[in-house]
């Protein structure tokens, strides 16, 4: 995606020769036949793997009509995003994830995925793009107005796969303005660098329309366990549910509070993934979440690596 996205961009410069083109195309070839060959690998994880090597092929198959099998990759492409969203997206538009920052990621891919096929004469299926319209909702009622920020729930290892303005990384805006646009062809929050999203994807005409704020709603007997209450200057952010996919964080009754723009009670996220003692993704323990831990022990039995055992539910009653 990102190869396509330079490679249009600098396709006219006098550095873009014939055969550095030629190379590249080739190199993108490469890499859609391997990610096309190995895609159940992907899809076993449920999470955002699969959807990025969907909109991976789609976008090459789309955008390189030249190459043998772009028309093959196309509709593999194609199935698998029509496929991960109605799967992994939730009837609340919650994300199988449990991430506001891989929530994001998979947006980008299927805001990158959806804005190329309009532009080119593709389309996904209505029921597809109806789940990311919901996951665009979600995301907008756990954004901060202020700051723009969400609670930083469960993974995150920096990932930002469209940085196409000058926010700071946690601003889930940008993202959450583009995609509103993208169904509602109306701008969300007063003028601001979160909006420069809109130029590259839509064009000059999109950042001239008139502005409105979000209305936001509260998130409650939600599917993927999560709760919201806001007041006028502060919310709050309860997770509470029981587990349709793998947990990513022992984080059961965690909360989330915000008061004017600040989030003074914080989940800590991952941090790192990888790394000394005690930095090897320990964050995830119930400890460091604004919930109980009884005895010190964790709400899950941990597993290897990123696997949490004996799954347990929780309602709100």
């Amino acid at each position: 995606m990102a190869w396509a996205f330079s490679l249009h961009v600098f396709k006219d410069a006098s550095a873009t020769t014939p055969e550095r083109f030629a190379t590249l195309l080739g190199m993108i070839a490469a890499q859609a036949d391997r990610v096309a060959g190995t895609t159940l690998y992907a899809q076993l994880q449920d999470n955002n793997h699969s959807i990025s090597e969907g909109a991976g092929l789609w976008t090459v198959g789309i955008l390189f009509p030249m190459l043998a099998k772009a028309d093959v990759w196309r509709k593999k492409g194609q199935e698998i995003l029509e496929r991960e969203a109605k799967r992994l997206i939730y009837e609340d538009g919650s994300f199988s994830q449990k991430s506001n920052n891989y929530h994001r990621l998979m947006l980008h891919d299927y805001l990158y995925a959806i804005r190329i096929g309009e532009v080119n004469g593709y389309r996904l299926e209505k029921k597809a793009v109806g789940c990311v319209r919901k996951a665009a909702d979600f995301l907008l009622a756990m954004t901060d107005p202020i700051s723009g920020w969400a609670p930083n729930l469960g993974g995150n290892d920096g990932a930002l796969i469209m940085p196409l303005n000058s926010c700071d990384y946690n601003d889930m805006r940008p993202v959450v303005v583009a995609v509103h646009y993208l169904f509602a062809h109306e701008k969300l929050f007063e003028q601001g660098p979160w909006h420069e999203d809109l130029y590259w994807l839509f064009g000059a005409e999109a950042i001239k329309t008139t502005s409105r704020e979000p209305d936001v709603k509260e998130l409650e007997a939600s599917s993927g366990g999560y709760y919201t209450l806001r007041g006028k200057e502060s919310w709050g952010m309860l997770r509470c549910g029981s587990y349709i996919d793998r947990p990513s964080h022992a984080d059961s009754l965690h909360l989330d509070l915000w008061r004017c723009g600040r989030n003074i009670a914080i989940d800590p996220g991952s941090y790192l993934y990888y790394g000394d003692s005690p930095w090897d993704n320990s964050l995830q323990s119930t400890r460091f979440h604004n919930t109980i831990s009884v005895d010190g022990l964790d709400q899950l039995e941990k597993g290897p690596r990123f696997i949490w055992l004996r799954w347990h539910d929780a309602r709100l009653i």
